[in-house]
């Protein structure tokens, strides 16, 4: 049978909301086990729909009596076989209005209960069924605008997110160099600088840092930074040191008498001098 199904059949290009007819395979046997007649209510009230539809279409053709006489003979002809038809229990589909959703009185919900069968008439009064459908489609909006709403948040959220990681790799890239670097100037630095050789030995996230020596109480004055000078690397240095400072203590032995004789020869001469000379000359000649 023949349904009408929300923009199911549309394409891409279809930019609006609208409906598009739809067949539907139903076996026989749900309709024999699940459809149902209409009761007298229901009939009466598609009595009533057929003559509002015919109305407009004779109203249209009263200035023509012939085919007025024509309309409203079909029309009269097809309301007749149509009640005959579901007089005789013609089945529908179950009623997707319950009697709680149905507005009606209380002497007519009574009738309805009676009769097992009170959404048929709910669902066949056209003007419920106008503003069942506009209520829907206002329910709808809302729901649409805040689809529209959480797919651009979404997507500004995805950005942001893109640009995080971005900015993160940005920084294990410079992390990266950096230990690098740290390692390559650990490599280069001198070998007393334990600290930053060390660093560059070890390696990893936590072993990046320079050390600075401290001084040691009760160790002398170098600290701790002597104390591995049995390695091999650090015995030239040592030995060339120490022969540095034995030239420097043999020359300064050789000169060891001269200041005190030149302190005494200064002294001898400034005594003849003062002997020899007025106050005057004296001053001149050895103050300059």
């Amino acid at each position: 049978m023949p349904d009408l199904d929300p923009a199911q059949e549309a394409g891409p290009a279809a930019e609006y909301r609208h409906l598009t007819s739809r067949t539907r395979q139903i076996p026989r046997s749900i309709i024999d086990s699940k459809w149902t007649p209409l009761d007298p209510a229901s009939i009466s009230v598609v009595d009533s729909l057929v003559a509002d539809a015919a109305r407009p279409v004779l109203l249209r053709l009263r200035d023509r009596d012939q085919r007025h006489a024509q309309a409203q003979t079909i029309l009269h002809t097809f309301a007749t076989r149509l009640r005959t038809k579901l007089v005789k229990g013609m089945p529908f589909p179950p009623p997707t209005i319950s009697a709680a959703q149905a507005p009606s009185s209380r002497k007519t919900t009574r009738k309805r209960a009676q009769s097992g069968r009170s959404g048929y008439e709910a669902e066949l009064d056209f003007e419920k069924t106008v503003d069942a459908i506009a209520s829907l489609e206002r329910a709808l909006d809302p729901l649409l605008h805040s689809v529209v709403l959480l797919k651009a948040e979404k997507e500004r959220e995805e950005r942001e997110l893109e640009r995080e990681y971005k900015l993160l790799r940005q920084l294990e890239g410079n992390a990266k160099a950096e230990r690098m670097g740290w390692r390559e100037r650990g490599k280069r630095s001198h070998v007393l600088a334990g600290g930053l050789a060390g660093a560059g030995e070890k390696g990893g996230e936590g072993g990046l840092g320079l050390e600075v020596v401290k001084r040691q109480e009760g160790k002398g004055g170098a600290g701790g930074v002597f104390k591995d000078l049995q390695e091999e690397e650090l015995l030239a240095l040592s030995q060339q040191i120490g022969s540095h400072m034995e030239s420097m203590r043999s020359n300064l032995a050789q000169i060891d008498g001269v200041l005190p004789a030149i302190a005494k020869t200064k002294a001898a001469l400034q005594g003849a001098l003062c002997q020899y000379m007025d106050p005057v000359q004296y001053d001149q000649v050895v103050l300059g």
